[in-house]
């Protein structure tokens, strides 16, 4: 049965393993070429989105501990690697994934440093950084079905240049929910009968990292 000691550290465990799974599936499977074949740009991202959240409804709505949940991340962690992959093998032909790994780790530790040093102060920000989320998906969409080839080509400059921003803040917010649950795990667990659930409380970092990885290789 899952506990609240070392609340971190079984986090960050399982953040590890589900980049470890992406990184992984990125190098040696080419499931979702298969998948998708001669489909548009704009049917794999609605298929990407759509596989996805599923995957992650299972991590979160099954028991913490259970077989079921570890399923649901494994595939979860596997698929992303899945639509990663292509952009994995552009990096590595342009020699750049390394500097992109680097640079990556950089800018996420920095703002998980300073997730934990803050005193709180950003977890008040969770609605815009929603909406901000909401918002980037919205017009990547609408870039992608309406735009030429020029609007495209600037527009994801664009976006990316945003999604590094509202990432790296995502981070730190991120960092701080895991904070103010880390010091409720106790309470919820002996008053609640609730257990922790360390699959679900990784992926928020997982995600903030995966999408710093794609959009600062594109920079």
């Amino acid at each position: 049965m899952p506990n609240c000691k070392n609340y971190f550290g079984k986090v960050f465990a399982h953040l590890a393993a589900a980049l470890a799974i992406s990184a992984a599936s990125a190098e040696t499977s080419n499931i979702g070429a298969t998948i998708y074949g001669n489909a548009s740009v704009l049917m794999k991202f609605l298929g990407n989105l759509a596989i996805s959240l599923g995957l992650m409804y299972g991590v979160f709505m099954t028991r913490p501990g259970g077989v079921p949940k570890y399923l649901f991340f494994i595939a979860f962690a596997f698929w992303i690697g899945q639509i990663l992959k292509p952009y994995v093998m552009t990096l590595d032909a342009k020699g750049a994934l390394t500097r992109t790994l680097v640079l990556t780790t950089g800018v996420f530790v920095g703002m998980m440093a300073l997730g934990f040093y803050d005193s709180m102060n950003l977890l008040g920000f969770g609605p815009y950084l929603s909406a901000g989320l909401l918002g980037l998906i919205v017009a990547q969409l609408l870039l992608l079905a309406l735009g030429t080839p020029e609007e495209k080509r600037k527009g994801i400059q664009i976006l990316n240049v945003v999604g590094v921003a509202l990432f790296a803040v995502f981070t730190a917010y991120d960092v701080q929910v895991l904070r103010r649950a880390a010091t409720a795990c106790s309470k919820t667990q002996k008053n609640l009968k609730m257990d922790p659930d360390y699959p679900a409380a990784s992926i928020g970092l997982y995600l903030d990292f995966v999408s710093l990885f794609t959009r600062l290789g594109d920079e």
